[in-house]
């Protein structure tokens, strides 16, 4: 494959998101591969922060191994996604509630990873199959799941089971799932 394995970050540049996490994750990664790339999208309290760890990156043929771009509106969001190959959800909480960012990068086509913080985390991937949850904070296990996702037909694989099972995480799923549940008598 001539191009890198694309690791991509969308969110707010906060402690929250947790956005420093995957970059000292990916640049222990970066030491022993240099076939991967990091985009990071957003803007944020974290941002001169982030700028300031990039730069620590040492580059190869003055090829840097990132691309930094500003907070992108709703309509550029699905080319954003387009980018990557897997979404990294890093996030730490406190108040990550669900984590809507997977949900678009799966339908995009993405692999995922996301830290255990995110709520839907453990509705959406499913191990090894579309993606990998990792312990919030923890980066040797963020490495190890971005470590196993390296391989071209796994990521490839996972991302199009992503963009598979979140064809169910529709309105009309809900609906019928919560009617199924609640029983006849719900008329939502």
């Amino acid at each position: 494959r001539e191009t890198p394995i694309t690791f991509l970050f969308a969110g707010k540049f906060e402690p929250k998101k947790n956005p420093l996490l995957l970059i000292r994750a990916f640049k222990r990664l970066y030491e022993t591969n240099k076939r991967i790339h990091l985009i990071l999208v957003g803007d944020g309290i974290l941002k001169n922060e982030i700028i300031n760890e990039l730069k620590q990156f040492s580059t190869i043929n003055h090829q840097q191994p990132y691309t930094l771009l500003p907070f992108q509106n709703q309509s550029q969001m699905p080319s954003v996604y387009q980018k990557g190959d897997i979404f990294v959800l890093p996030s730490q909480g406190p108040g990550e509630t669900w984590g809507l960012a997977l949900n678009e990068a799966m339908a995009s086509g993405c692999a995922v990873i996301a830290s255990d913080t995110c709520g839907g985390a453990k509705d959406l991937i499913e191990e090894g199959k579309n993606g990998y949850i990792f312990k919030s904070g923890d980066e040797d296990d963020l490495v190890d799941k971005m470590q196993n996702m390296l391989n071209q037909d796994r990521y490839i694989t996972m991302g199009e089971y992503a963009t598979e099972k979140i064809q169910h995480f529709t309105y009309h799923h809900f609906l019928d799932a919560l009617t199924h549940v609640l029983g006849s008598n719900f008329k939502p």
